[in-house]
Formats: structure tokens, sequence, C-alpha cells
């Protein structure tokens, strides 16, 4: 009895992490891919479109808000901003996802997690 009190403690803490961290890692999986599912909606806004910026932000928004609709409050929390090219001569246009991660898996601050999570996804355009 005396032996399983004292390994009780550890074995919860440490099932405790695994379990925290497994979930961080999933939600990490998943900005990443929502940031390159993003790079890859802009590839649908022709580049001489008059608002190539805002419709590449609405496509790459649209996008990300599909792939993470499962993790809680994603819609209304999460920051997508979309860097057009700058130049004729640039073709490179980046995804960056912003997505700020519950809080509240951390009991009595034990486990440290991110505040956010934070992933880039990037596509070159050429003009046919």
């Amino acid at each position: 009895m005396v032996e399983f009190a004292a390994i009780l403690l550890p074995m919860l803490t440490l099932l405790y992490g695994i379990i925290v961290y497994s979930i961080v890692f999933v939600a990490q999986q998943a900005v990443a891919y929502a940031a390159e599912s993003g790079a890859d909606a802009v590839v649908a806004v022709a580049p001489d479109f008059a608002d190539f910026a805002g419709e590449a932000e609405r496509q790459a928004r649209m996008r990300v808000d599909d792939v993470l609709g499962f993790l809680p409050g994603s819609g209304a929390t999460t920051s997508v901003s979309v860097l057009p090219p700058l130049d004729s001569a640039s073709r490179q246009v980046i995804v960056n996802v912003n997505y700020p991660f519950p809080s509240g898996l951390s009991v009595a601050g034990i486990l440290p997690v991110p505040e956010f999570l934070r992933a880039q996804g990037l596509v070159n355009i050429q003009l046919l």
C-alpha cells in the first residue's frame, strides 16, 4: 500500500504530461497543415487580380478556418496574414497562422504549454 502511494503521484503526473503534450503536438500539426493549405488556396487567385492581397487573404482565411474547425475557439481567434509578392519578379506568397492555445490545460502551472501555436506556409506563383 505504501509503495503504491509513493508511485501513484509520479505516475499520474507522467500520464498527465503525456496527454497534454500529445494535445499540443496534434494542435501544432493542425496549425502547420492549415498554413500549408492556406498557401495552396492562394494559388487559385489570379496574380493579376486587382485586389490580389485582399482576395488571397480571404481564400487563405476560409481554408484555414476549415482545417482548424475542430480546435476550440479557432474561427474567431486565429489570425491569418498573407504577405503578397512585393514586385513582379517575386512570386512567393507567405501565409502566417497564429492560433492562441487554450491555457486551461496547465493545472497550476505544473506543465508549461505555449501561448500561441504559429506556422508559416509559402507558395511560389508562376505565370504561364
